[in-house]
């Protein structure tokens, strides 16, 4: 039986009329796949979909998750997820903690499965940061702010970057977004900053990339 790639993310993942970074990735590793991706949604979403379908198959051999932007809020309706891109049920300190814990979570159970995995963030974590926060005139105090926030939370410092690419998603420590790695030429259009069929190729490439170098280490 092949082994399976299983895919979590949002809209940049999504399957879409090209072949998107987990059908390109999944080829390129010998692989079947499962791609979770769906615009709109946020970390909750992400997670939750993610670890339902890895306790769906006994061929796991790959997990990727490409993380969303931090404010987004998920919740279930028999059996639909809905998604709202500013929750207005927290604040910024919420929005962090919420998903450290998620990705502490997804780290700590592949790790007890013993199931390969790779996590990365597609959106840097503040994107889209709440209207409470994002005061007119004040978007870098803001941005400093919000990582400041972000490195005091107990959970930072125990999240694994061998299989975190590109952690913890700031340039300003050490990290990135995939999605601001992919050039300009390679997205969609001005107004629309999704990944074309080139930029998730590029994508694939970043990711397989780190998959063959954290492979190295064990």
């Amino acid at each position: 039986m092949r082994k399976l790639l299983i895919a979590g993310g949002d809209s940049n993942t999504e399957p879409n009329k090209w072949k998107m970074w987990p059908e390109l990735l999944a080829n390129k590793l010998d692989m079947d796949f499962v791609n979770l991706g769906k615009s709109g949604q946020g970390n909750e979403y992400i997670f939750n979909t993610t670890i339902e379908e890895i306790h769906k198959h006994d061929n796991v051999g790959l997990v990727v998750v490409g993380w969303s932007t931090t404010p987004r809020r998920d919740w279930l309706i028999d059996k639909q997820w809905h998604c709202q891109r500013w929750d207005d049920k927290g604040d910024s300190n919420y929005f962090i903690k919420r998903t450290l814990q998620f990705q502490y979570s997804f780290q700590s159970i592949c790790e007890n499965l013993k199931i390969p995995y790779l996590q990365f963030c597609c959106l840097t974590p503040n994107d889209n940061i709440d209207k409470h926060d994002n005061k007119p005139g004040e978007t870098d105090i803001t941005r400093l702010k919000y990582i400041e926030k972000f490195i005091k939370e107990t959970l930072f410092s125990k999240i694994n970057d061998d299989h975190f690419y590109g952690w913890p998603g700031y340039e300003e420590l050490g990290g990135f977004s995939v999605l601001n790695k992919v050039p300009k030429n390679e997205r969609i259009s001005k107004q629309n900053l999704h990944p074309n069929a080139k930029g998730q190729e590029t994508i694939t490439e970043m990711l397989y990339e780190r998959v063959n170098e954290f492979k190295k280490l064990h």
